[in-house]
């Protein structure tokens, strides 16, 4: 039986977590993947296999000794003894790239890496080919595993291992027989706590990929931070929705659970336009998802219980629940069970990571008794500040995380400016040395990219994004796109909204700009009262927030569309398109 969760140790490196794990929950289920879809994969109910923990470091030993074969001591045998003597195998340290789908092979390549072998970098399938190229290039990277249906897109001169699990299984068999391979693999010294371990995207397809350099150190610090203030036991079990690649993932999604003995389902997403079947079919007790995903879930309920009637009943719980400040425990069964059994029944808390949430799903998720816990992070620090459901009223990102300081730079009107951090929890810099000249500045702070506040108890408010921002009509005063969206969206009937500006050029020669927003009502309100009724609740809604800005922020053109706004991967605006 595993220990109670109060003695569980803290892991220094990620070789240590997983030897924890094999010891503390041999029996337990880490992993749930799906093996088919149907007979010979032609449709039908997926079928799913559970993955121990003691399978899974098994796992990890037997595909760690493969890679140690074929990479290290194949390049060794190719060498004079002289050079070999020099370059030690189990000294080399390489930058594996890992790309496909997320899937129990693609964690399992990606985190036996991390444990001595060099250093894992997840990539995304949005990735484009050019910048594919130039990663490759920029990091020199000569080995990947690979999904089959990306291999094609992977630079010539490169090793591919495929993560077909048909593939996976014959490099773990291999493994299990190379006796010599698997001492150098158990034995190596790099696993320690300031070794380089994982490789994290930093931005989208914009400007050159960085790639953040996280430490053993790093993910040890980040992990503990989740535990303390998140509590999960051996009894939870996550579905994986986000991609891979992207950190909160990774860390929350991926190392946050495994820390606690916790079971991953990596199953079939595209199971339906609706986004709670996901939560439905795979019934997860915690989902780490973005707060586009939580909006969508919660924009599905609210259409469901406008179907159903239940729409006045709805909002007078929800109502309840602000003024209350916490969660009704007689909320009435007949809503409250339709609203948990569409989100599968068993989920307990949303994390939601990156980005802030919308007051209106965030109030309306907690009514229906799902609290929602913010992880605020970034790449180079994957945990900075976490809000849990208890702290709502304060509309912060919650309390800033050991090992983290938090400072505003060249604040204007208000106290808003950069968001900065530093702290040991933060990334060493990036793989490529040229973006080090400017990975910190002179006194250790890093900018996050984003624009808030910092009250007196050191928390911080987020007001946007610098790469979002852009300048008013009025010289020197900024316009927050994410402030006007989350206002817009505040409505019920409002599913999304984006907001941008336009610039003309007037016949004086100067540049005007204007405030412009796309907004999309929710569909369930349009399929009651029709197209019409929609555009005039749009409008009456940025009339009403217009009344409440400031001149300069006040949106002076609109449109109203009923198709789905473009979505990044990450289930971030896609702005870009605009």
């Amino acid at each position: 039986m595993p220990r109670r969760l109060k003695e569980l140790a803290e892991f220094k490196t990620v070789r240590d977590l997983i030897i924890n794990d094999y010891v503390e929950y041999n029996e337990k289920t880490a992993f749930i993947r799906s093996t088919s879809f149907g007979v010979n994969g032609a449709g039908g109910e997926p079928e799913y296999e559970r993955i121990t923990y003691d399978r899974f470091y098994k796992d990890v030993k037997a595909l760690g000794t493969f890679i140690t074969r074929d990479v290290f001591l194949s390049a060794v045998s190719t060498k004079g003894s002289e050079d070999a003597a020099e370059d030690s195998p189990i000294k080399r340290k390489a930058n594996i790239a890992v790309m496909g789908d997320n899937s129990y092979f693609c964690a399992l390549a990606s985190l036996t890496i991390m444990c001595g072998i060099g250093t894992a970098l997840p990539l995304g399938r949005s990735t484009s080919d050019e910048k594919i190229k130039e990663i490759f290039s920029d990091l020199g990277i000569k080995h990947a595993f690979v999904h089959p249906a990306y291999a094609h897109r992977i630079p010539d001169g490169v090793k591919i291992y495929s993560l077909d699990p048909v593939a996976m299984q014959e490099y773990i068999e291999l493994g299990k027989k190379d006796q010599d391979a698997t001492d150098l693999f158990l034995t190596s010294p790099i696993s320690d706590t300031e070794d380089i371990c994982l490789a994290l995207s930093t931005n989208g397809e914009k400007g050159r990929r960085k790639f953040a350099k996280l430490t053993n150190k790093n993910l040890s610090l980040a992990i503990t931070s989740l535990q303390k203030n998140i509590k999960i036991t051996h009894a939870d079990s996550f579905v994986s929705i986000l991609p891979l690649a992207l950190y909160s993932e990774f860390v929350t999604g991926l190392l946050f659970p495994l820390s606690r003995g916790a079971s991953i389902t990596y199953g079939d997403h595209s199971l339906s336009n609706d986004p709670s079947e996901i939560l439905k079919v795979h019934k997860p007790t915690m989902l780490v998802s973005a707060p586009c995903f939580v909006e969508s879930v919660y924009s599905a309920i609210w259409s469901n219980l406008q179907k159903n009637g239940k729409t006045e009943e709805a909002m007078n719980f929800i109502r309840m629940v602000e003024n209350a400040g916490q969660v009704r425990r007689g909320i009435k069964q007949s809503v409250f069970s339709d609203v948990t059994g569409m989100l599968g029944g068993n989920l307990k808390a949303i994390i939601s990571v990156s980005d802030s949430l919308s007051v209106r799903a965030r109030s309306g998720m907690k009514a229906f008794g799902i609290p929602v816990i913010d992880v605020y992070g970034m790449a180079e620090c994957p945990v900075i500040s976490v809000k849990l459901s208890a702290s709502d009223s304060d509309k912060s990102l919650g309390d800033p995380v050991p090992n983290v300081s938090i400072s505003i730079n060249s604040a204007e009107h208000d106290g808003i400016g950069l968001i900065r951090i530093r702290g040991e929890a933060v990334a060493c810099g990036y793989c490529n040395e040229r973006h080090n000249k400017k990975y910190v500045n002179r006194d250790g702070w890093l900018s996050t990219g984003d624009i808030g506040t910092l009250t007196s108890d050191g928390r911080v408010h987020l007001v946007g994004k610098k790469t979002t921002a852009f300048e008013s009509s009025r010289p020197g005063r900024m316009v927050y796109p994410e402030q006007l969206e989350a206002a817009l969206c505040a409505e019920y009937n409002i599913a999304e909204a984006i907001v941008y500006c336009e610039k003309v050029e007037n016949e004086a020669g100067e540049i005007e700009t204007t405030v412009c927003a796309k907004v999309r009502p929710e569909i369930s309100f349009t399929d009651l009262h029709g197209t019409v009724a929609s555009k005039k609740m749009v409008r009456d809604t940025v009339e009403k927030i217009n009344l409440i800005l400031l001149p300069y922020k006040k949106i002076g053109k609109y449109s109203v569309t009923f198709e789905k706004l473009k979505r990044t991967p990450a289930f971030r605006l896609e702005r870009w398109s605009l």
